[in-house]
């Protein structure tokens, strides 16, 4: 699909726009509510890296989550969305489609390997803390649709302004045929620690989001393993993998009492550089011409477990499809 360049600012001043009102700029946030609710549509030149990721589980029944390019020949997501059993699903059951923002124009590739964070798999069980898994797939071309996006390497700080792209559920329950984006937020540290006391900072093996700096926005089901970017010099950077969910209440997407914790990509560097067999300057550097975001976005952009005696719901954002069609979450 081609886009003109009118549209493509159109996107940029949307964005923006909606990163203006969720920081509370100037742009009062009510009456887009309703429309970014379930996020706004990303076209793939401003996503390029984007990817959708079909795990099949064996009888018919098929996991759904997301990730990254971050090389030709390597995908970044989460563990939990490739690991089953204690050990990891063989790569010949995972799917990548990548190059449209549209499910059913995307090209497709079978992974050829898959390396899963050292301590997600402990003694059969799974530690949430390691939730990062590395995909070899064969050679991707890159054009202006198919792009890696380089590891953010600086701070990140509290109320700063994300993107989260994904083709998860949204608000009706429905998965997204169509690649939506969504601006959110970074928490303060103590209200983060509060909701988990692992919680380092969202410099350390998590990124924390806070529901309620996003009224009625948020990742959901189905969104596991895709991009949270930042923008560095107007250059979209991989600041984080989406992985799990607290809800302090009612389980809800969209709760304001919901929080976030995105794998922080760039502190576990080292195993991503060893998975790949790049170098870390390779990584967290950008090689490409390719800038969609230009000099109008120069603002910036925009599961957890716990003791079962906390109270808190804890979920990660995966959908499994059963033979009958029926999502299960």
């Amino acid at each position: 699909m081609v886009y003109s360049r009118t549209l493509l600012k159109t996107f940029i001043i949307l964005f923006v726009s909606t990163l203006q009102a969720v920081l509370g700029l100037a742009i009062p946030i009510d009456p887009m509510v309703k429309r970014i609710v379930n996020g706004f549509t990303v076209p793939t030149p401003f996503a390029p890296y984007a990817v959708f990721v079909e795990i099949d589980l064996g009888n018919n029944v098929a996991g759904l989550c997301g990730g990254s390019i971050i090389s030709p020949n390597h995908i970044l997501t989460a563990a939990h969305c490739v690991t089953t059993n204690g050990k990891a699903i063989p790569a010949a059951n995972l799917t990548i489609g990548y190059g449209s923002e549209t499910k059913e124009k995307q090209k497709n590739v079978v992974a050829t390997a898959v390396a899963v964070l050292p301590g997600f798999l402990d003694k059969g069980s799974t530690n949430l803390l390691f939730d990062l898994a590395v995909l070899t797939i064969p050679t991707l071309t890159f054009t202006e649709n198919v792009q890696r996006i380089p590891v953010y390497p600086q701070k990140i700080g509290p109320g700063q302004g994300l993107m989260a792209t994904g083709w998860g559920l949204t608000a009706d329950d429905h998965l997204s045929d169509t690649l939506l984006g969504a601006v959110l937020v970074t928490g303060d540290l103590a209200y983060c620690k509060s909701i988990t006391s692992s919680f380092v900072d969202s410099n350390g093996p998590r990124v924390c989001i806070l529901t309620k700096l996003t009224p009625g926005v948020s990742t959901c089901e189905g969104d596991s393993g895709t991009s949270v970017v930042i923008s560095s010099g107007n250059v979209p950077m991989l600041a984080g993998v989406v992985s799990l969910a607290v809800y302090m209440g009612k389980a809800t997407c969209v709760d304001s009492n919901s929080a976030r914790f995105f794998m922080h990509p760039y502190y576990y560097i080292d195993f991503i550089a060893q998975a790949t067999g790049m170098s870390k300057s390779y990584l967290t550097t950008t090689d490409s011409t390719y800038n969609k975001w230009e000099a109008e976005l120069s603002l910036g952009l925009p599961n957890e477990f716990e003791d079962s005696s906390s109270g808190n719901v804890v979920v990660t954002e995966t959908v499994i499809i059963t033979p009958s069609g029926v999502p299960v979450y």
